[in-house]
């Protein structure tokens, strides 16, 4: 409600009582429209009227944030876009775009997927009950409705999602929407990073590269104390291909003892990482979630872990003059 205290309801309904005087035609469609706003108010509140209901609760916070109502098991979802609302690039481009150039408003064709039936407007309309809503929390329906996954499924509420797999079938779903817009190359400049993985022959020393393109760091975390520790062990240090499992090296052409690791080409602008709580046990064929803490520094430098500062170090003392080059604020996060 915009009239919260007695003293400016009092003055709504003043200014009501001076704008339908001397009009009974006016004053009948003021009574009609107030009385619509209080049985659409009521149903709102359905079951939560009881004795311990208070109007103030239900209001946004003095702080001036919104929530986002949990349906059972969707904690996940309501993390991962509340960290996405809370970056003002990621708004700017949301409230930026105007669906109807890319989407129908409307189509009497069923296969039609018109502008209220796609994931961005879903997104646009959730951003917007966080950004200008009177009330505390907000329910998205319609986000849930529009959300799919690479399947077509809906988001089951009753189910548990890894955040990670769920912020994928989400930038998905907008590459798609908005393929071939600004807002596309937007959020791929503010988030897309660049991982290469190398398998790296202790022979000859030739180097196997591919290139895949990421939106969010995934360290697994089990036995890892702390998210460098994790990032180390998981990315640069790798594993060591030998024995049965030996790689086969092109160059050599027989197989050969080899260093298996990733590491990062290319930083993103705003860095997502996730730490993968979930695990699958073979044994009871069931994913486990790991609750041990996890350390993380309120500053990251992500210098160590890319191929430039890998490379420097493998290079003779004369070449390493090039690592002097690399500044370390390119590679600070906080």
């Amino acid at each position: 409600p915009k009239c919260q205290t007695s003293a400016t309801r009092r003055a709504a309904y003043n200014l009501l009582l001076e704008l339908v005087r001397n009009n009974s035609l006016l004053w009948n469609e003021v009574l009609i429209d107030l009385q619509e706003l209080h049985e659409k108010r009521m149903r709102e509140i359905g079951d939560d009227l009881s004795f311990y209901f208070s109007p103030s609760y239900s209001r946004r916070a003095s702080l001036g944030l919104c929530g986002l109502h949990n349906y059972g098991c969707t904690c996940y979802m309501n993390a991962t876009m509340q960290q996405l609302y809370c970056n003002p690039v990621v708004r700017k481009i949301v409230f930026g775009v105007d669906l109807r150039g890319l989407f129908p408003v409307s189509s009497d064709n069923i296969h039609d997927v018109t502008v209220s039936q796609t994931v961005f407007y879903a997104m646009q309309n959730m951003f917007c009950n966080l950004r200008w809503s009177d009330t505390r929390a907000h329910w998205p329906e319609t986000f849930m409705r529009n959300y799919r996954d690479w399947e077509g499924n809906k988001i089951d509420p009753n189910e548990q999602m890894d955040a990670h797999e769920f912020f994928n079938f989400l930038f998905d779903n907008l590459e798609r929407e908005l393929k071939g817009t600004v807002a596309e190359q937007l959020l791929k400049h503010e988030f897309c990073g660049k991982e290469v993985n190398q398998v790296i022959c202790q022979e000859c020393g030739s180097v196997s590269e591919t290139f895949v393109p990421m939106y969010a760091v995934s360290c697994k975390i089990q036995n890892h104390q702390t998210l460098q520790e994790a990032l180390e062990t998981e990315f640069v240090r790798g594993d060591w291909l030998k024995g049965g499992n030996a790689y086969r090296c092109s160059q050599c052409d027989k197989k050969v003892t080899a260093l298996k690791r990733s590491c990062f080409t290319q930083l993103p602008n705003t860095m997502l990482v996730h730490l993968q709580r979930f695990e699958f046990n073979l044994e009871t064929m069931l994913k486990v979630k790991i609750n041990s803490e996890v350390r993380f520094p309120v500053e990251l430098n992500m210098k160590k872990y890319t191929k430039e500062y890998l490379d420097a170090q493998t290079r003779t003392s004369g070449e390493q003059q090039q690592e002097h080059k690399m500044n370390d604020a390119d590679y600070e996060y906080e």
